[in-house]
């Protein structure tokens, strides 16, 4: 059964009382362990180690016996080759318990008294206790402030830290003994595992934990508590009984097992962080990482540096340990910047003019002492300050272009990421600004954003006219790709005027509006972009889904999308503002255009009615003036005026269907009827107007019956304009061929001409209204109407037409008419 919210809020109460009370423990063991710190007792003078013997490097007591130099035999008869060694034998005593020191000076061995003081100075135990306390708050604040893994990880580390600087070795005596082995027992813990909790937290952080990673990591765990095992194995035998033997021992595993597994746990960690840091190209991940970055090279690589390896090869550091520990803050306190306000300050920023000025500063002081040594140098005899002069003044020359070169080539080299998200922005808004249509400008961000913010899905859309959201381009909104949704802006609770998000997936504190937690969910969005024109309406919305890298939005994204939305809205008030412009120019070229194509048009069929109304009107009058002319010339004159009544009546019904058609309210009387048996009647009906041209018909129409469900008088109005426009462009004495077939379930007529043909360019024109087919060959007559009303005919019945034509060789129309089942 899943947990509702409150039962979690509930669970995770309980577990962060419990941590809060393991954490109170282990203050209460650090304060044990600063107060065996405080009794710590030691010589009381600093030794460095030389071919296995202790040489004094300095005397904190006035000795008249000792002095800085001496070599050390042997202390109370005990013989310690290194300060460690001499250190946990000193442990068991008490300040002001004196011991016998055997020594050499000059050759001659001697023996001397020497009181035991404090091995920590106030101010020593004061930086140690603030420290740990620094670890201690740090360790808290992130794990309250974060409910991430790593946050959590990175709490144990810290409190690892802080008992790692308490629970050190102390007066072994000052705490009751179960107590003693208690803290030096958890402080050999802390002291194994806090490096791999560093490793186990870089790759969790830098989501760097692959399985093979993994194993290592649990391998790395293993190893250190079996290490710390057998420390303290060796530490509880040489305390219990006293041995100096034991203690050599316990040194030896400490000096030659854990700090070289120490070392590598840190290298390990660095190898990790730098592997993760080149392969970052988030860049609020990139910020991160460089605060962890900041650290490292305070903290671990110091601590390697000027500790760690000098101890190993020279035998003593080369800081204090309280300058040590005071470094060592630096590590807990930049991981947690990094978890909690990565932004608290500009990293990059700060990291950039320290490497800037570092390689500047370093390269001028090198020109400047070349070229004080060269003008030495070269002119014999020059007083000291004329080439000390001559050097300040090129440094000042060459010091702002040396700068702004290095920080060019620290930008590209160091700060790839940062300098490519940069460049990718500027590039991002030239893109939106330059879009000359809304969709290319769609996929400009689609593509754009995708680079700059990696996310699963991301989607644009505009708000067309209608009020209907439509996706416009995208990558992975596929489930969107081809619907239409209705906006109803009104029935929102905001204006939207600022992103709405889906809380958990945005940084908290930021400017957004609270999702719909159902409907972002159910189509996969995280973050919605509104895009409002210049009068504050919306247009458009830029739509994401949630990171690849499964990190929140921040700031910067917020930001970034902001400044794009802001472009986007620029950009698409220029283009409708463009578009309306071309428009109104198209427009009004379309208008002067219809001007012209209509005058011609009144022209054309003014010219059209008055030749066959002249023909009808002479051969009428013949008729009437010659009542004795013959039956047979009677019948010829009669046939002349029954044709050209057709061609009048064909001319006429063109021009008022097309009226229909351009007003939309043709009406189609879709009845069963025979294909065969129309065109063979328009045939008939078409006889005079073949015999007038000259051209002969070759009919061959199938014997089947085809029955089509159709408007009888439409079908034979296409067939008719078919066939008329063969007439007008082919040649006197040929042939037109009119057949009928079937083809897949339409019934189909095939008329060919051997006319002038027509090109491919030109074929899907010729079913434009007004357009004619012109030719040097043939001065065809018309209106230009028969094929726009054949095409608008066959589109009604759900038909086709199919145009093969040469041009030269003739042309073949099919006009397939759907059969009925």
């Amino acid at each position: 059964m899943k947990e509702n919210g409150f039962d979690k809020m509930k669970s995770a109460f309980k577990n962060r009382a419990a941590l809060l009370i393991y954490d109170a423990i282990i203050l209460l063991l650090c304060i044990s362990g600063v107060y065996s710190l405080v009794s710590k007792p030691f010589l009381p003078f600093n030794v460095s180690s030389e071919n296995s013997f202790l040489i004094i490097s300095e005397i904190h007591q006035n000795s008249s016996s000792l002095s800085v130099g001496d070599t050390i035999l042997t202390v109370d008869g005990y013989k310690f080759k290194n300060w460690e060694e001499a250190e946990l034998y000193t442990d068991a005593k008490n300040i002001g318990s004196k011991v016998t020191v055997e020594y050499l000076k000059n050759r001659q061995p001697s023996f001397a008294k020497a009181a035991l003081i404090n091995y920590y100075s106030t101010f020593e135990i004061i930086v140690i206790s603030f420290v740990a306390l620094i670890f201690i708050f740090l360790a808290l604040l992130v794990v309250l402030k974060s409910d991430d893994k790593s946050a959590v990880i990175f709490h144990w580390a810290g409190m690892g830290l802080a008992m790692i600087i308490t629970l050190t070795s102390g007066n072994y005596s000052a705490l009751p003994h179960s107590l003693s082995l208690l803290n030096h027992f958890l402080y050999l813990f802390a002291f194994t595992l806090t490096p791999v909790l560093f490793i186990h937290f870089t790759c969790v952080f830098t989501s760097s934990a692959s399985n093979v990673m993994k194993k290592i990591i649990i391998a790395f765990y293993l190893f250190a508590v079996l290490l710390a095992a057998y420390l303290f194995l060796q530490y509880y035998n040489a305390m219990q009984n006293n041995s100096v033997n034991g203690v050599q021992q316990y040194v030896k595993v400490y000096t030659y097992l854990f700090r070289p597994f120490l070392l590598i746990s840190v290298l390990t960690a660095i190898v990790i962080f730098y592997r993760a840091y080149k392969r970052a190209a988030d860049l609020t991940t990139k910020r991160k990482l460089n605060w962890l970055l900041l650290g490292f090279l305070i903290g671990p690589t110091g601590f390697i540096l000027l500790w760690v390896i000098p101890l190993i090869v020279l035998g003593h550091s080369l800081l204090t340990e309280a300058v040590m520990h005071i470094l060592l803050i630096a590590v807990p306190l930049t991981v947690t910047i990094a978890i909690i306000k990565y932004r608290l300050l500009d990293i990059n920023l700060l990291l950039k003019r320290s490497v800037v000025y570092t390689i500047v500063i370093s390269g001028l002081v090198i020109i400047y002492v070349l070229v004080f040594i060269g003008i030495t140098f070269l002119i014999k005899g020059i007083e000291f300050t004329v080439p000390a002069i001559i050097s300040a003044v090129i440094i000042a020359l060459f010091m702002n272009p040396v700068k702004n070169k290095v920080q060019k080539f620290v930008n590209r080299k160091f700060f790839r990421v940062e300098y490519d998200f940069r460049e990718e922005q500027k590039k991002y808004l030239k893109d939106i600004s330059e879009s000359h249509n809304i969709y290319t400008m769609a996929e400009k961000v689609v593509e754009h954003t995708d680079k700059l913010i990696p996310v699963e899905k991301i989607g644009f859309f505009i708000l067309d006219e209608s009020n209907k959201i439509k996706l416009i381009a995208h990558k992975n909104f596929e489930m969107l790709a081809n619907r239409s949704i209705k906006f109803h802006q009104e029935e929102l609770k905001s204006n939207l005027s600022l992103p709405v998000a889906v809380d958990d997936r945005v940084e908290p504190g930021l400017q957004v509006e609270p999702a719909d937690q159902r409907v972002f969910k159910r189509w996969g969005m995280v973050l919605v972009f509104p895009v409002k024109s210049d009068n504050g309406n919306v247009v458009a919305f830029l739509v994401l889904g949630k990171k690849k890298s499964e990190l929140v939005f921040n700031k910067d994204d917020i930001d970034l999308l902001n400044t794009v939305t802001t472009a986007i809205s620029i950009t698409m008030d220029r283009i409708k503002l463009q578009q309306d412009l071309i428009f109104k120019q198209l427009e009004a070229e379309r208008l002067e255009e219809l001007n012209k194509v209509k005058s011609f048009f009144v022209s054309t069929v003014s010219h059209e009615l008055k030749t066959p109304l002249t023909s009808i009107k002479m051969f009428a009058e013949m008729l009437k003036d010659n009542p004795d002319c013959s039956t047979e010339k009677a019948q010829e004159y009669l046939q002349i005026i029954e044709g050209e009544s057709e061609r009048l009546k064909r001319l006429i019904n063109n021009v008022l269907d097309f009226t229909k058609i351009e007003k939309g309210i043709k009406i189609y009387d879709k009845k069963k009827i025979e294909l065969n048996s129309i065109v063979s009647k328009v045939l008939r009906s078409m006889e005079y107007q073949f015999k007038m041209a000259k051209i002969s018909i070759d009919t061959n129409l199938n014997e089947q019956s085809y029955n089509i469900f159709a408007d009888k008088d439409a079908v034979e109005e296409a067939v008719m304009n078919i066939l008329s426009n063969a007439i007008k462009y082919s040649k006197k004495n040929t042939i037109v061929t009119v057949s009928t077939f079937k083809k897949e379930k339409y019934a189909c007529v095939k008329i060919t001409d051997n006319g002038i043909g027509i090109s491919k360019s030109k074929i899907n024109k010729i079913f434009e209204p007004f357009y004619r087919h012109e030719s040097d060959l043939i001065k065809a007559e018309g209106t230009g109407l028969g094929l726009a009303i054949v095409k608008h005919i066959i589109d009604a019945h759900q038909g086709k037409i199919e145009v093969e034509s040469k041009p030269g060789k003739g042309s073949s129309f099919i006009l397939l008419f759907p059969m009925e089942d």
